[in-house]
């Protein structure tokens, strides 16, 4: 449910750009002790992307993204959970999953790392999931946080080496 002004309305797509929008989430986003903050430029960005793809649903799949990424001593790290997992969530196919974060990565709300496949440490062949970063700061700290999720993702998946590609 979205609120503009004294108006509810259930479509996001129906509020102007000038109005102030309050959206309510459940708590299978995040725990109710911790939020997530959606500045002007992030719904703005949102809702500048002229596609098919409804903005509430480019919105939800952003707010599920970065509603998972960690914070270490203030430091923004990266999502790297798996898509299936969002899918099943957010109740939304795995094709509209992708043209979301797509679409959030094309108007510089999140940069993608494409991870491949990795060998595990029993020798297994596995993709690994891509990881997405906050578009905020510079290109170091972008790539200094892709690097450190990256690490994290390898540590937690057992992950050993690159799989040689075929």
């Amino acid at each position: 449910m979205v609120v503009a002004g004294q108006i509810t309305v259930k479509d996001i797509s129906k509020v102007k750009r000038q109005e102030n929008i309050l959206v309510h989430l459940s708590d299978s986003f995040f725990p109710t002790n911790k939020y997530v903050e959606l500045t002007d430029e992030e719904i703005n960005r949102i809702l500048d992307l002229h596609c098919r793809t409804p903005a509430s649903d480019i919105l939800v799949v952003y707010l599920y993204v970065k509603s998972h990424i960690w914070r270490e001593q203030g430091n923004d790290c990266a999502f790297y959970g798996r898509i299936t997992n969002l899918c099943k969530t957010l109740h939304m196919t795995r094709d509209m999953a992708d043209k979301c974060l797509d679409l959030c990565v094309a108007c510089g709300l999140l940069v993608r790392s494409v991870t491949g496949k990795y060998k595990s440490k029993t020798k297994n062949t596995i993709n690994a999931p891509n990881i997405y970063a906050l578009n905020v700061g510079d290109k170091q700290d972008i790539d200094n946080t892709i690097a450190k999720a990256e690490r994290k993702l390898r540590t937690r998946s057992k992950i050993k080496d690159n799989a040689p590609h075929a």
